[in-house]
């Protein structure tokens, strides 16, 4: 073992005995994400509402989708607007 790997496991256990080792928390969606995709009557649409419901999640992926990577034709995806009650 390297020294720094050496050291980052002595800092490791310190803060596990003294109680002071602060992880961060696991993101909601990323488990109602999961939990949507295992379900037995998974389908797109409840995936992407699922993933719409999160802002932040909703940016990222379009980020993706839209790169030059993910999106070699250059459609831009768009979030199609929502249904909120309201009939032209």
């Amino acid at each position: 073992m390297n020294d720094i790997a050496f050291e980052f496991v002595q800092q490791l256990s310190a803060e596990l005995s003294t109680g002071e080792l602060k992880l961060p928390a696991f993101p909601d969606i990323a488990v109602r994400v999961k939990q949507a995709l295992e379900g037995d009557d998974v389908s797109a649409d409840k995936v992407a509402k699922v993933v719409g419901s999160d802002p932040l999640l909703t940016a990222k992926l379009l980020k993706v989708a839209n790169s030059n990577f993910a999106n070699r034709s250059g459609a831009q995806m768009v979030i199609p607007p929502k249904n909120n009650g309201v009939q032209k």
